[in-house]
């Protein structure tokens, strides 16, 4: 879960330090790990977040 955290950390600081919007690939990264991890309503909410199309990455959680 170590790997979850830090990797939440860096994806949060995009946008929020370096001003950086997140792409589609990134959002699919994340949505993939959060899967992988088992967080599923996490992973679930920041699709639903996220500015592009829902569709487009619903594959990362299969």
């Amino acid at each position: 879960m170590v790997a979850v955290w830090t990797e939440r950390q860096i994806f949060r600081s995009m946008h929020k330090t370096h001003t950086i919007s997140p792409h589609m690939v990134h959002y699919g990264c994340m949505v993939d790990l959060l899967g992988r991890a088992g967080l599923l309503e996490e992973a679930s909410d920041l699709l639903h977040s996220m500015p592009m199309n829902l569709l487009l990455l619903c594959g990362a959680l299969l």
